[in-house]
């Protein structure tokens, strides 16, 4: 006889059209919350005379089984799950903007203007005609992590003025997840562990989980960012069951 105390790794495999994109993960899940479901229970009772009330049949139908789990990371894999978006790369070469060419900003006087690129260096802010040059701190702000200018108030730019703005900028990677493109999270989940009370490896397997994220994801703050996902778990026509647990000795 033991305990059950679990630390286990979790991994999700996407599911489209029924076959596997390959296990993403491990996450750190600080729950993983698997319920067989509760059966509903129908009698048929009896309203004759001289049995009223009794049960005359019962029957308790198989209830529908779920899994709720709860993360702490953050990656771009795992925010994919909680937006439910399309996880992307994100790559841009090295460049310029060129003074024969430049980028048109409307001037907005005490405001922020965004570029159409990060990382800026090298910049050159003109009129529309290219006689004048603006000076930066005199006449503008540049915010070049971000690539943002700002024209400021009592210099000699005018409000509502087009600028021409040259500059060079940064290669840029990443990844990008254009949130809201899906409604669901399905997936096959494994949960890969110990019983950290008799130090056995135990597995559980959820073969289709179609789960949805619940709450906002709080990008600010001074805790850790965590989310939740939850749903119901679907027996495959190849199982006789919604999930395993296995304890491996």
């Amino acid at each position: 006889m033991s305990g059950l105390v679990c630390a286990g790794n979790g991994y999700l495999d996407l599911l489209v059209n029924s076959a596997k994109t390959g296990e993403r993960g491990p996450f750190n899940f600080t729950k993983v919350a698997v319920d067989p479901g509760k059966p509903t229970v129908i009698d048929r009772i009896s309203y004759m005379r001289d049995n009223f009330g009794q049960v005359l049949d019962s029957v308790a139908l198989r209830g529908t089984a779920s899994l709720s789990l709860e993360m702490d990371d953050a990656g771009a894999d795992a925010l994919q799950l909680m937006l439910l978006g399309t996880l992307a790369s994100l790559s841009e070469s090295a460049g310029s903007v060129l003074v024969g060419a430049p980028e048109a900003v409307t001037a907005h006087l005490g405001y922020w203007a965004k570029l159409a690129h990060r990382g800026v260096a090298d910049v050159v802010v003109k009129d529309s005609t290219d006689t004048t040059t603006y000076v930066n701190g005199t006449h503008y702000a540049l915010e070049p992590v971000a690539g943002m200018i700002k024209p400021l108030v009592g210099g000699t730019i005018v409000d509502g003025a087009t600028l021409h703005v040259s500059y060079t900028y940064g290669a840029l990677s990443g990844s990008q997840i254009i949130a809201s493109t899906q409604t669901e999270v399905r997936c096959q989940f494994r949960l890969d562990g110990t019983n950290l009370a008799n130090q056995k490896k135990v597995e559980l397997l959820c073969y289709e989980a179609v789960l949805v994220p619940s709450g906002a994801l709080d990008l600010i703050g001074k805790k850790y960012v965590a989310f939740s996902l939850a749903g119901s778990l679907v027996t495959p026509s190849n199982k006789t069951g919604p999930f395993e647990y296995r304890e491996i000795n």
